[in-house]
Formats: C-alpha cells, structure tokens, sequence
C-alpha cells in the first residue's frame, strides 16, 4: 500500500519520466483524482485515499488544484460537503475554474440543488468558508503541495504511510450478517452494494465523472441517492405502506421500522423473516427504478406488491 501510494505520489508531482510516460499511454493522463478513477482497483483506490489525506495543496493560481478532491482547505471538500457535491456538474473543476464561476451558482450546480435544503445549508456555508481564499488567487503564482502525514517532514515517504496505515482502525465486517439472510444470492449482492452506497445512483455516478442531470426517476421530485430512493422517495413510501398492509406481511409489524432506515437490517431483534421480506422489496424498488430508465416502464407502487409476493413464496419453498 505504502509504495502503490507513492506511485501515485510521484504521478502528482508530474515529473516527465519514462515511466510517467508509459502509465499515460496505458491509462490516460489523469490516473490520480480524476475522470479515470472508475477504472482504478480497488487497492490502488485505497492508496489515492492515503494520498489525498497525505497531499496538502497550497493555492497560488489554483489552475492546477481540484476545487473538490484535493486537500487544500481543512480536508477534502467533497466529504465536507458530500450533499452539495452530489448536484456538482462538474465534479473535477479546478479551483481557479471554480471561483471564476462562483457568481452564477447554476453553473456549478444542478438545478435540482434548490430541491434540497442541505444541499443548499451547505452552499451558503461553503461561500462563507472560501470565498476570501478564492478572492486571493494569484494568477501569475503556481501552486505548490507538500507531504503532511506525521514525520514526513514536508516530503513524502513510504515510512509516514506505513505508520499512518498503523494508525487506522481495523475494518469492521458489520455487513456480514447479510450473507446469512434466507434471500437468493442476487438479493444479497444487490443489499452488500447498497448498504455500501455502491450502486449506481445519479449521484454516485456523478461522483464518478458522468456528466448527466440528477432526478429521481420514481418520484420526479428530488436528487437520487441510496437515502432518498430506499427511506425517503414518496413512491417507495407509498409502497411500503402498500406492503405492510398486505395480509401476507401484516403478521410481521415490527418491519415497518425496518422500512425507516435500511441499515436496521443487521440489527438482531428483528425477525428473519421481516428482514428477508425488506432485502426483497429494496431490490424489487431498484428493478422498478432500472425499468423506467431503461425500458421506459412504469408501475404505481401497488403493482409492485405481487413482485414482492412472487420472490417470498418461492423463498419459502427453499
């Protein structure tokens, strides 16, 4: 991991080496923190985190700094103000790009931002948090970076990293309870990605570098994120309602609180069952939502309850 992100180091500091050279060839010329990061593994994902926690940018022109991804005012912005960056056009604007567009917010954001009131708490603190910096640029400065992480003395090396590593909680398995649900395989993978928050919503492939609008395709209304699709879009709403009022599932009450938040799932004093039911339905909602996207379907949610039905009591007979 130590020397993955020192490649990547070294990738930043945009040496004209032979080596730079080729990785260009083979994977584009914005390997780190840019459009190209989808293609990226997993393992070399986790070291660009290690480097964007270690790079720290001082800001001169800002033509060279990403306004959201890199470290240059107290952290990463784009976790600071992870709901004003899912409206984000533009997800890998510089900083000198951004302050130059600053004075019309429509062309930095979504239309849809106004839909959302954290979406725009988190614009108008975000002005207030940088617009003096963004007012000091110096055009004719570049911009420099150093290395932060403790005994790194400005300048990277593997050792800082190594003990940085050392440092980190160890990972939590708390979505195995998951692979112990009764529901098809497909149903679990499907439930894994999304408690992760890694299927493909509008915003995580906003996030991802695709240029397209944000809109809940179920409900019209509001931007699409796992949050919103799963506990808070009026349609899945609306059809969970349906469900808890369907003589099948009405024997299992305390699943209506699993509705309100997916991540009770894994919490114990839950019934298998109503937990088996709930994994189904999240899945039943994405296919509906994939289906209007994709084969330019519909359904009211009523008409879902017989999917939900259908996958139960084949379950039931495993």
């Amino acid at each position: 991991m130590s020397l993955l992100t020192k490649w990547l180091w070294r990738w930043s500091q945009n040496h004209p080496s032979l080596w730079r050279k080729l990785a260009a060839t083979l994977q584009g010329n914005c390997l780190s923190l840019g459009p190209l990061n989808s293609k990226l593994s997993p393992l070399l994902k986790s070291s660009e985190h290690l480097l964007q926690v270690g790079l720290v940018f001082d800001v001169n022109n800002g033509s060279s700094v990403l306004f959201w991804h890199h470290n240059w005012f107290s952290g990463i912005l784009k976790f600071t103000y992870q709901e004003l960056f899912s409206h984000a056009l533009d997800p890998f604007l510089s900083i000198a790009a951004f302050a130059a567009q600053l004075s019309n917010p429509s062309l930095l954001f979504s239309p849809l931002l106004h839909n959302s009131q954290t979406a725009i708490s988190q614009l108008h603190s975000l002005i207030l948090d940088v617009s003096s910096l963004l007012q000091q640029l110096s055009p004719l400065a570049i911009d420099s970076n150093s290395w932060k992480l403790p005994g790194a003395k400005g300048y990277f090396s593997t050792n800082s990293v190594y003990h940085f590593i050392k440092t980190l909680p160890a990972p939590r398995s708390s979505l195995n309870p998951i692979w112990k649900f009764r529901i098809p395989p497909r149903f679990k993978i499907f439930l894994w990605q999304m408690l992760q928050n890694k299927i493909a919503t509008l915003d995580n492939l906003q996030r991802r570098g695709w240029s397209l609008p944000n809109r809940c395709s179920l409900c019209l209304a509001d931007c699409e994120t796992v949050q919103h699709l799963f506990n808070q879009c009026p349609f899945s709403l609306d059809f969970f309602h349906c469900l808890s009022s369907t003589p099948t599932f009405m024997s299992l009450g305390n699943s209506s609180a699993l509705f309100k938040d997916h991540l009770a799932l894994l919490n114990g004093i839950f019934e298998d069952a109503a937990k088996d039911i709930v994994a189904i339905s999240y899945f039943i909602i994405w296919r509906e939502r994939c289906n209007r996207i994709f084969k330019d379907t519909s359904k009211i949610p009523s008409d879902l309850i017989p999917e939900v039905l259908v996958e139960w009591t084949a379950l039931k007979k495993l």
